[in-house]
C-alpha cells in the first residue's frame, strides 16, 4: 500500500483550511506567535531519539533543584515547589492554588529554571514531559518556553490512572529544529476556568530528535480515471443577465452549457 509523510498531508490540509480565520483571544504569547504548524506537528507519535535527560529528580528529596516560581499570567497565589515521592519515583511537586480563578480561562502559574550548563541541542527539536494531576482537575494544560528555543502550548499524548486518585499524561512539543542552546526553561500550567487548589507532579523532562521515518498514513483510497469534458456543442453565444459581467463568467456559463448538452452534469 502506498503511504504519504504525515508533513505533507498536513500542509495538505492546511491548505484547504487557509479560507478559515482562527481568533486567538486572552491567551499570553511569550514573545512571538503560535505557530500552527507545529502544534498541528506535535500530535503525531514517531519514535524519540537521542534522548537527552533534563530532570528526572531523582535524589534531593525536599530541595527545589534550581526551580523558582515566576510571574504567572492571572495567577498571584504562592507554588510550594519541592522534590516529592509519586508512586515509584520521584518528581517535582507543584502546591497549586486557583482558588478565585474559576471565571479566568487562563491563569498560568509559572516556574523556571536557569541550567547552569546551556544543553546543545545539536538537531534535537521534540520536549516530552510527564504530568501526574488529580483526577478532578481535568480543564487544565501546559505552556513550555524557552528562549529562542520553543514557546508554545503542549499537546496531550495519552493519560493513564496510577492510583490513589491521581493521572499520568504524557505530553509533548515539537518544534523547529535550531542552533540555539538551551539556557533555561519555563512551564506555565494553566487553569481554565477552575478553582483548584492542590499538587500537581511533574518528572521526566527529555528533549529528544523526533522521528519522522514512521510519520506515514496509509493511502486507502487510490483516485480512479476521470472523464474528459466534452464540449463540443460549446455554444458560440450565452445570454446573462448582468450586462456588465465580465467575459470569463460569459465563457464559464457556455462551458457549463456545453456540458450540461452532452449529459455531463
Amino acid at each position: 500500500m502506498k503511504r504519504v509523510s504525515k508533513q505533507k498531508m498536513i500542509s495538505i490540509m492546511l491548505s484547504c483550511t487557509m479560507g478559515i480565520t482562527t481568533m486567538v483571544g486572552g491567551v499570553p504569547v511569550y514573545g512571538k506567535s503560535i505557530n500552527l504548524r507545529n502544534q498541528i506537528l506535535s500530535v503525531t507519535s514517531g519514535t524519540n531519539l537521542r534522548t537527552l535527560l533534563l530532570e528526572d529528580f531523582e535524589g534531593g528529596e525536599d530541595s527545589e533543584r534550581g526551580w523558582s516560581k515566576i510571574d504567572g499570567w492571572q495567577y498571584d497565589h504562592s507554588i510550594g515547589i519541592q522534590v516529592a515521592t509519586m508512586g515509584q519515583t520521584k518528581a517535582l511537586k507543584l502546591d497549586l492554588d486557583y482558588t478565585g480563578y474559576e471565571q479566568i480561562s487562563w491563569s498560568e502559574a509559572k516556574i523556571s529554571k536557569q541550567f547552569s550548563t546551556p544543553y546543545e541541542l545539536e538537531g534535537r527539536n521534540y520536549f516530552t514531559m510527564d504530568v501526574y494531576y488529580p483526577e478532578e482537575f481535568q480543564s487544565f494544560s501546559v505552556k513550555l518556553f524557552s528562549n529562542g528555543v520553543m514557546d508554545q502550548e503542549a499537546t496531550i499524548l495519552n493519560t493513564e490512572d496510577v492510583g490513589n486518585g491521581y493521572k499520568k499524561a504524557k505530553i509533548a512539543v515539537k518544534f523547529s529544529a535550531t542552533e540555539s542552546k538551551m539556557n533555561d526553561l519555563i512551564v506555565g500550567i494553566v487553569s481554565k476556568n477552575t478553582a483548584f487548589k492542590g499538587s500537581v507532579y511533574i518528572d521526566q523532562l527529555e528533549i529528544s530528535e523526533y522521528n519522522q521515518e514512521n510519520d506515514f498514513v496509509e493511502i486507502t483510497s487510490i483516485p480512479q480515471e476521470g472523464t474528459i469534458a466534452n464540449i463540443s456543442n460549446l455554444p458560440t453565444a450565452v445570454k446573462i443577465t448582468d450586462n456588465n459581467a465580465h467575459s470569463s463568467a460569459k465563457n464559464l456559463l457556455a462551458y457549463l452549457t456545453a456540458l450540461k448538452n452532452n449529459d455531463q452534469v
